[in-house]
């Protein structure tokens, strides 16, 4: 009798909602098998509100190599068979589970892995077929695909799919986030996808060559997050959003931002490949920035930065800097004038990604205190003459100080020297010392 009570399963003997509940804790694929243990368990996973297929693991490479070496060759032939059996069996897999997915809802639908024009009509599928299961979120990254003729489009089809007797008006309306990235799409379509899904809330859009002059407008938008990277024709983005919150964007040499209404802008990161495309995209929100609470600067070449005239940025409470100073950079006072313009500024994070290489003395800094400046992080100290100069600086303008962060500078993976171990171990461990040093500049009260 005690046998049978060990024996018995009680796992089965749980509410479907509660066996859901744990499958969806595992992976997709995990959750699939769990359909063999028991008749109970077959279509349980069915069920799940989400279908997060597992990601890529092989990429397709060297599309342009050309060699006369049959080996190479050979290798190179292999290697594409291989890649083509992956992406057959992704298709075929997405294209089971969704035919047998029973759930009438979905929290989430994602793609993440190499498809191309040749996979149109299943995506078109997978698209309209998620839209008619009132997805809230989508998120679709098809990779880097060599060859940019034949980048899946994502066209209207998409939403005449979806007009059909079995997929409300209400359905398409669920969609709350969307993540759009490495393949084509243009500006109507997006704008579209605003227009018809008004309770979209997150949209983050990369990797398209298609998308030139985008509107984000409307005055019933719920849209608070908005992020455009890696769009390499974009133009022109005109904005009238009264409930965007966060704007981040990649700013390119042509590209223009024109906010015409964002009451509720408060968070915004400008990217740029160097500081003069930077200044333009400080300069297009120049008339937004005193409302800010929080602003990002991401540049990866910096020789020089001139800020043009700043208004006082009264909201501003936490500056973030990010740079590669590896390039010709002789100091970073030039981020100076716009801590002073920040007069409630709270916190300061420089982010330093690389070693510089600048040998000089110390220059003397602008002197002036700053009564509101509590944190000062450094991400990636070096221990150079660069960011010791300046974190002296924030040392002694910041009267209120209390609380200095260090991370020390390490070498990315990617970036090892293989006969030069030893060097890198002695750059890392004179970062921690040059930080250890900052204790002796800490105003009383401050930590370290």
């Amino acid at each position: 009798m005690q046998r049978q009570k060990v024996d018995a399963d009680r796992i089965s003997e749980l509410h479907d909602e509660i066996l859901i509940h744990i499958l969806s804790l595992l992976r997709l694929e995990e959750a699939v098998r769990t359909s063999v243990l028991a008749r109970r368990w077959r279509f349980l996973w069915t069920y799940l509100s989400s279908l997060r297929p597992p990601q890529q693991t092989m990429k397709l490479m060297l599309p342009h190599y050309v060699s006369e070496d049959r080996e190479i060759v050979e290798y190179i032939n292999r290697y594409y068979q291989i890649f083509q059996i992956h992406q057959e069996k992704y298709i075929n897999m997405y294209n089971q589970i969704l035919q047998m997915h029973r759930a009438d809802t979905l929290d989430e639908f994602k793609v993440f892995f190499e498809l191309n024009a040749d996979h149109k009509d299943h995506l078109d599928r997978w698209i309209a077929h998620v839209l008619c299961k009132k997805v809230n979120r989508i998120d679709i990254d098809l990779r880097h695909c060599p060859h940019h003729d034949k980048w899946y489009q994502f066209s209207y089809e998409c939403f005449t799919l979806v007009q059909n007797p079995h997929c409300g008006v209400s359905s398409v309306k669920a969609l709350k986030f969307l993540c759009l990235g490495n393949f084509s799409f243009s500006a109507p379509l997006i704008e579209n996808f605003l227009l018809n899904f008004p309770l979209l809330e997150n949209v983050v859009l990369f990797g398209s060559f298609d998308l030139m002059d985008l509107k984000v407008v409307g005055s019933s938008l719920r849209l608070n997050f908005l992020e455009i990277y890696a769009c390499s024709n974009l133009r022109i983005i005109e904005i009238s959003a009264p409930n965007l919150v966060t704007f981040n964007c990649d700013f390119r040499n042509d590209t223009r931002v024109d906010i015409k209404h964002a009451p509720k802008l408060a968070n915004v990161c400008i990217h740029g490949w160097n500081i003069e495309i930077l200044s333009q995209g400080f300069i297009s929100l120049s008339s937004h920035l005193s409302q800010l609470e929080t602003l990002r600067l991401d540049a990866f070449y910096m020789e020089f930065f001139c800020l043009p005239k700043l208004p006082e940025l009264t909201s501003l409470r936490h500056l973030m800097i990010s740079v590669n100073p590896c390039w010709k950079i002789e100091n970073l006072f030039c981020f100076t004038p716009l801590i002073k313009a920040s007069p409630f500024l709270q916190k300061v994070t420089m982010q330093l990604r690389g070693r510089p290489n600048v040998n000089r003395e110390h220059l003397k800094h602008p002197s002036f205190t700053h009564q509101h400046l509590k944190v000062i992080e450094f991400d990636g100290f070096t221990g150079s003459v660069l960011d010791i100069e300046f974190a002296h600086h924030l040392l002694e303008i910041a009267v209120a100080l209390e609380e200095v962060i260090v991370t020390p500078f390490k070498i990315p993976k990617h970036s090892r020297k293989a006969n030069a171990d030893l060097e890198e171990e002695m750059a890392v461990k004179q970062a921690r010392e040059e930080g250890m040093k900052l204790k002796e500049k800490l105003p009383p009260g401050a930590k370290l």
